[in-house]
């Protein structure tokens, strides 16, 4: 199965291959993702191209064409984009599992009290 979203940063296209979702997102140079983490998903990042910063939670990682990040279950994080950046997401296969902290397009869901 292969899906493709436009994306306020840029645009996604998931592949879905048992047990695996396999992700690509481009990212315009100046845009983020937003802050957010997964409920149940793992996931690796391999940089394709381009360069950029992995923000979380506590602390902050440059990235460069060939880096591998991973990114625990529950992990805060954001991903933002000095240049245009491609990169490559194997995960666990649970595509709506995400939380939104912050989000500058605004698509933060307000919990319900």
């Amino acid at each position: 199965m292969l899906e493709y979203a436009q994306k306020p940063w840029g645009y996604e296209r998931t592949y879905a291959v048992e047990p695996w979702l396999i992700k690509r997102l481009v990212l315009r140079a100046g845009q983020r993702t937003s802050v957010h983490k997964h409920k149940l998903r793992k996931e690796h990042l391999i940089v394709l191209s381009g360069h950029g910063r992995m923000e979380f939670e506590d602390s902050e990682k440059p990235f460069d064409p060939d880096d591998m990040i991973t990114i625990k279950v529950n992990q805060i994080h954001r991903i933002i984009a000095e240049t245009e950046v491609d990169i490559l997401v194997v995960g666990t296969p649970y595509p709506e599992d995400v939380v939104r902290v912050k989000d500058a397009y605004g698509r933060v869901k307000k919990r319900k009290k």
